[in-house]
């Protein structure tokens, strides 16, 4: 248990394994932490990369600005965790970011934020070391214009499945799905639910190699997608630019509410 803190100094992170050391073998399961300004900050460096990281069933509750922050692993799953509490304001807020990471599995969290939910930034390899990110429910709350649900950036064969992500956030800069620089990759079968006037997806340049299809997308605001500096206000537009999306859909629907993100509509 950290202290209630508006700061995202590393003196007052809950566990910390710095840049001089190597994880291997860390499982940390089943714990409670509590406030602070990160819960799990694992550092290394690229000459002592950190291997087999087990991230499970934990419980983080308001953790100011980086719940689970690792970087330079081979290989790390972070499964069942749940995020509660949403005090923080912090414009860099973030539940799950990897950074530097060959293979990962980010799977059924459950999590809310005012922020961003999951940041995967410089993750590169091989394509037979798989990077998934699946079934999790996804919550964006407040007014930051720097709010995302997934994000990725220069990174390669990340691999996106059964994900809700349900974005309440008022800002029309928000957006449930952004891609920046991800080149390869599945994005299938996920809910992207924006119920402002932010985008339910975007693509920051207009030539992707990431396969997208098989999708809900939603959003309440004069566009639903964007690739390059173009905006989509239909689907169907997008799908013609992009030959994307032929089997998704773009529906709104209807969440069960509370803690519990999941939709409420049976035949999504």
């Amino acid at each position: 248990i950290g202290r209630t803190i508006a700061s995202e100094a590393e003196i007052y992170d809950l566990v910390v394994f710095g840049a001089d050391s190597r994880c291997k073998d860390l499982q940390l399961v089943g714990n409670e932490f509590h406030n602070g300004s990160m819960g799990i900050h694992i550092k290394s460096t690229a000459t002592k990369y950190n291997q087999s990281l087990i991230i499970k069933n934990n419980t983080f509750h308001d953790v100011y600005h980086r719940a689970i922050w690792i970087q330079y692993t081979d290989s790390l799953v972070v499964e069942g965790n749940t995020f509660t509490g949403n005090t923080s304001t912090s414009s860099n807020s973030i539940r799950v970011f990897a950074k530097f990471c060959n293979y990962f599995n980010i799977n059924a969290n459950h999590m809310q934020s005012k922020a961003t939910g999951i940041f995967i930034l410089n993750c590169n390899g091989a394509t037979t070391q798989p990077r998934v990110i699946s079934n999790n429910t996804i919550k964006i709350t407040g007014t930051s214009s720097y709010s995302k649900g997934i994000s990725f950036k220069t990174s390669s064969n990340v691999n996106c499945y059964y994900n809700t992500v349900q974005m309440t956030n008022t800002n029309a800069a928000s957006v449930a799905f952004y891609n920046e620089g991800n080149t390869g990759g599945d994005l299938m079968n996920n809910i992207f639910h924006h119920a402002s006037a932010g985008l339910a997806i975007q693509f920051t340049s207009a030539t992707n190699s990431t396969v997208s299809d098989y999708n809900l997308f939603y959003s309440n605001g004069s566009n639903v997608a964007r690739t390059g500096t173009t905006d989509y206000s239909t689907l169907a537009a997008w799908t013609t630019a992009t030959n994307q999306d032929s089997n998704s859909v773009s529906s709104d629907v209807t969440f069960n509410g509370g803690s519990d993100f999941h939709t409420a509509d049976l035949d999504i």
